[in-house]
């Protein structure tokens, strides 16, 4: 019988930043409620009894959340793997308070689209996103943090990823390349037709330099066209900030305390 061995907590759709493609629709203004720190704690701890084994904590933005430093430390003090999709936001700052926390992450990946800041910014709809994320990479390989750079990639930026595949590599970080999906904000941008033909063609030319592409261990950002589509046997689970399970059939909360973290994630 199936368990839910990792847990994708996307905590808050709140951001700092206003993506044209974000596929949730996370920004500035959203008002969807969090679930509590101590709720979480509940659930962690139960889906910890049953199997869980490590947790993903992304948005929206994850550092928005005030609590989210603490909740990654209570995930880490009962034996979860923990690791982080970020923007880049408050890394620095928390670095020098949470060295501890941030330096036990198993992965941080972090969103650059671009190594040209104009276009960076432009695309992230944010001043300054840029260099929150390379002073975050930065950051965190001084941690010695293993990162993955997440760059998502349309018509606009396509011409940047071999300049972001060589930085990664002189980091010795992995690269994750996620072609724009037509959800959310992104619905409102649609690729060329020559755009799959030309991705193919530059990830062919970025392994013959040996550069190191992966794919989402995680399984978090939609891949497919059916954005409710997900491997319910791979273990993978994803939380939305209302508790609501996105993705997949729910047959890895088959087991009775499975079901009763379902509850507590109804009473949030």
């Amino acid at each position: 019988m199936s368990v839910a061995t990792h847990l994708n907590i996307e905590i808050t759709r709140k951001c700092n930043q206003n993506c044209f493609y974000c596929f949730n629709d996370s920004g500035q203004f959203s008002n969807t409620e969090e679930i509590p720190l101590e709720h979480w704690k509940q659930i962690l701890f139960a889906m910890k009894q049953e199997g869980l084994k490590s947790i993903h904590v992304t948005g929206g933005e994850p550092f928005i959340w005030s609590d989210t430093i603490n909740l990654l430390g209570y995930a880490q003090g009962i034996g979860l793997d923990t690791s982080i999709l970020s923007n880049g936001l408050r890394i620095v700052a928390l670095a020098k308070n949470y060295r501890e926390v941030l330096g036990k992450l198993r992965v941080a990946q972090i969103s650059l689209d671009a190594m040209n800041p104009e276009l960076h910014d432009r695309r992230r709809g944010f001043e300054g996103a840029w260099q929150h994320a390379m002073s975050a990479i930065k950051t965190l390989d001084s941690l010695q943090v293993p990162v993955e750079i997440s760059a998502v990639v349309s018509d606009e930026n396509i011409d940047e990823l071999e300049a972001v595949g060589k930085y990664a590599q002189s980091i010795r970080a992995r690269l994750i390349v996620r072609p724009l999906v037509s959800a959310g904000r992104g619905s409102h941008t649609q690729v060329s037709q020559l755009f799959p033909k030309r991705l193919a063609r530059v990830l062919k030319h970025l392994k013959m330099l040996n550069l190191e592409i992966v794919s989402d261990r995680f399984q978090y950002v939609p891949v497919a066209d059916d954005i409710d589509a997900q491997n319910s046997n791979s273990g993978i689970l994803t939380v939305a900030p209302d508790g609501k399970l996105r993705g997949g059939s729910f047959s890895v909360f088959r087991q009775v305390a499975i079901c009763n973290v379902l509850e507590l994630l109804k009473a949030a």
